[in-house]
């Protein structure tokens, strides 16, 4: 089995998702298999902790501060 690995990397809105979408789309239309997946989001903590940077209002505190919890009311 032969194969390659592409990864993609850029700052969010870059549109890193658009040209994965359109690499993968010409990967197939040459009769290949093309994989496609996001970091972190392969797994269910993967998806929790990016919905934690998706969502509207201010960023979460810093990562290792997110596992322990909200942060006290003040």
């Amino acid at each position: 089995m032969r194969g390659a690995l592409v990864t993609v990397e850029g700052v969010e809105g870059s549109g890193k998702t658009t040209q994965c979408l359109r690499l993968a789309a010409l990967i197939r239309a040459r009769g290949l298999e093309a994989v496609e997946t996001s970091e972190p989001g392969g797994t269910a903590l993967g998806v929790a902790i990016r919905s934690l940077f998706e969502r509207d209002g201010p960023p979460p505190m810093p990562l290792a501060q997110v596992f322990q919890g909200p942060p006290p009311s003040t």
